[in-house]
């Protein structure tokens, strides 16, 4: 069953009131953090809840029954920490649901936070289940205006909200929480500790002041396969944080982003990057996710300094760490503070990119004995699928009689595979992904020639991919009638796929790394996407 609460501060006008739905076995303990949210309080502060006592639903949570209870009763998070003097029955707030005490529509009980007192009314039972609860339905112009001047007092250049309903909405997505297992906090709350303690203790010592962000510490830990390639941030005095690249995925993206002569290309490399991220921002830029990590820590850093941590995965968008990542992002940090702390009175000691070697640190064997030393890196963009041309196999047709039957078409084409602009939701995945798309683009005036969405099943299988792409390729030719004079494609793993076909189809088939239609169809797709409502 569904109960609608009117939950309305106390002696104030106008009225400041927020009209929300929840689940009638939700604990006074889920209630609290339902306010705290609304009521964008910390917990800092010991609250209360005092509630009529109903004779006719005396059990708890865990199914005893109660003995018969004063008029009201008071519902605490502790008793044992309770030290507030008081004559009434004290209980404690993950014990007992709402319907143990909120039986019928105009039940009331009140909820006082720290030196504030709200109103909880039961407005109305709803028979039905359907939807994700808790949901806020709305709210006070009196809410809305108490939030803009909240807002306006903590920074005065602040964006406020536009209407009571962006207020709403902000709110329902917060609530959105509730019904995702973001974070697992009673097998990882240890974890999460310990990283944040390291990503406190990084900022403290803030080596960006001596080190610059192109310089690059690479580290081998132990228990763990890919390296590290490691870049500190903040001496623009911009971004604050630690870019992290993995494996020879990283290191090819590291090379990408240095290399790369076409600015337009930076979106895609970030789309196959594969890493971890920590940057320092203000609260404003904490998602919700974050917050309810940092509210059930119980940990409140100061302003322009909490620590926000991401995942890269290619295909993938940016997401919140795993536990192994939480784990070797701590191992992490903690060998760079150490490093950056003996680089301080030598920053010359830790290279840059260009230089032909970089800095390394290693442990012997699985043991903790630090090997500090140089190596030369590998300087590749690619990773490759295919080392040499894939054999054509059956396609269905004959070559040969495709190219008596299109005559040659005065044009070049740009042909290449590239994550979608925009993610999408994956049903098996709380992360959002980058659907791969394959595209044909007329080389001189950059209209699209062909579209056709990549089947993940057939990304995975080499030869099933290799006879996708070069099937997609020639149904343009069909369709068309008629055969592009040569083609421009963006790797070598394309080049793979496509030369055979080419051979025998008299095109030329030129690699090349400044694919300017693709990028801009791309971005064109990015602005169109981000529109839609």
């Amino acid at each position: 069953m569904i109960y609608q609460l009117k939950i309305t501060m106390k002696q104030v006008h106008p009225p400041i009131w927020a009209r929300l739905q929840v689940t009638s076995d939700s604990t006074f303990e889920d209630l609290n953090d339902y306010l705290q949210d609304v009521f964008d309080y910390e917990e800092d502060q010991p609250h209360i809840f005092e509630m009529p006592e109903n004779p006719d639903n005396r059990r708890g949570l865990a199914g005893e029954i109660q003995r018969f209870l004063p008029i009201t009763v008071q519902i605490v998070s502790s008793i044992d920490s309770w030290d507030t003097a008081t004559d009434k029955e004290l209980l404690e707030e993950e014990d007992f649901i709402l319907e143990n005490f909120l039986c019928n529509s105009g039940d009331k009980g009140t909820y006082q936070f720290g030196s504030d007192v709200y109103e909880i009314l039961l407005e109305k039972r709803i028979h039905s289940d359907q939807g994700n609860f808790p949901k806020c339905v709305k709210i006070s112009q009196g809410f809305f205006n108490y939030l803009n001047e909240k807002i306006r007092k903590d920074d005065r250049e602040a964006v406020l909200f536009a209407d009571p309903s962006e207020v709403v909405d902000e709110m329902n997505d917060l609530f959105e929480l509730y019904n995702e297992e973001l974070f697992d906090l009673t097998e990882n709350a240890d974890d999460w500790r310990i990283l944040i303690d390291f990503a406190s203790r990084y900022r403290e010592l803030a080596p960006w002041k001596w080190l610059d962000s192109d310089q690059v510490i690479a580290l081998d830990l132990p228990g763990y396969t890919d390296r590290a390639y490691c870049f500190i941030l903040g001496a623009d005095n911009m971004l604050f944080g630690l870019a992290v690249y993995l494996g020879k995925t990283g290191l090819a993206r590291v090379n990408e982003t240095y290399e790369t002569i076409n600015e337009e290309e930076m979106p895609e490399i970030y789309r196959r990057n594969r890493g971890l991220n920590l940057s320092f921002t203000g609260q404003e830029d904490m998602s919700p996710e974050e917050w309810l990590l940092f509210e059930e820590l119980g940990l409140y850093p100061d302003e322009g300094e909490w620590p926000m941590f991401r995942s890269f995965t290619p295909g993938m968008a940016p997401c919140f760490l795993k536990q192994n990542e939480i784990r070797q992002m701590s191992a992490i940090l903690e060998q760079i503070t150490d490093v950056a702390i003996q680089a301080k009175k030598s920053p010359r000691s830790i290279p840059h990119y260009q230089d032909e070697q970089w800095f390394l640190r290693s442990f012997h064997d699985t043991s903790e004995t630090k090997l500090d030393t140089l190596f030369t890196p590998d300087r590749e963009t690619e990773i490759r699928k295919y080392s040499t041309d894939v054999p054509l196999g059956d396609l269905g047709f004959s070559l040969k009689q495709l190219k008596k039957s299109s005559p040659v078409l005065n044009v070049w084409a740009e042909v290449g595979v590239r994550y979608a602009p925009v993610p999408v939701k994956s049903e098996n995945d709380p992360c959002p992904y980058y659907p791969k798309i394959y595209l044909m683009v007329d080389h001189q005036n950059g209209q699209i020639m062909k579209f056709a969405l990549v089947p993940p099943e057939k990304e995975i299988d080499k030869e099933a991919y290799a006879r996708f792409i070069r099937l997609s390729f020639l149904e343009l030719i069909q369709e068309l009638g008629r055969r592009p004079s040569g083609i421009l494609i963006d790797s070598s793993d394309m080049r793979h796929i496509l030369q055979p076909v080419c051979k025998i189809l008299g095109i030329f088939c030129n690699e090349s790394t400044n694919l300017r239609g693709l990028s801009a169809m791309l971005l064109a797709m990015e602005d169109e996407m981000g529109n839609l409502p």
